[in-house]
């Protein structure tokens, strides 16, 4: 059977200084270049400098289908 998760929460250690890790998750138009199966990214909002709302489109193996991520 199939569990309904509304959502999840991911921790990870990242080996980079913290500015590389800001510059990589500001730039939205390249997310399709590192994050696994994610075939379609765009910035939903801009709240400021710091904060952003983003869409991403991730392809997972079946019996699962395509995830959206907010």
């Amino acid at each position: 059977f199939l569990l309904q998760y509304k959502e999840i929460k991911i921790t990870t250690k990242v080996k980079a200084s913290l500015s590389t890790i800001v510059k990589a998750l500001s730039d939205v138009d390249h997310y399709t270049d590192w994050i696994y199966n994610c075939y379609s990214a765009t910035t939903v909002k801009k709240l400021s400098d710091s904060d952003i709302i983003t869409y991403q489109m991730l392809k997972v193996p079946w019996p699962v289908s395509d995830r959206d991520v907010v």
